[in-house]
């Protein structure tokens, strides 16, 4: 994947089983720690699809997310995937707090 530098092991741990990838995301910088080195590529592919769609759910940078298009439509009701229903969920439980 691009922009991905992996480590063979995590600074934090000498346990040669432990692997980590680290990469930018979003103006900051996302580290995936897998306990199964050999399971690292798998896991970041997971991790890498998982937050692409997040990114298209809800992202106010892109003209295509959910958000924008969501934002687009002005308080009409308008059907969301599941994935954006559960992260404004998320966040409003935080909110709440």
């Amino acid at each position: 994947m691009n922009g991905i530098v992996e480590l063979e092991r995590s600074y934090e741990c000498d346990d040669e089983r432990v692997a980590a990838a680290v990469w930018p995301l979003w103006g900051t910088q996302a580290r995936l720690v897998v306990t199964d080195a050999g399971r690292l590529a798998q896991a970041r592919v997971l991790v890498a699809d998982h937050l692409a769609a997040v990114e298209l759910a809800c992202s106010r940078f892109r003209a295509d997310s959910e958000l924008t298009l969501l934002a687009r439509r002005r308080g009409q009701p308008t059907e969301v995937s599941v994935l954006l229903a559960d992260l404004l969920r998320a966040c409003d439980k935080i909110m709440s707090l």
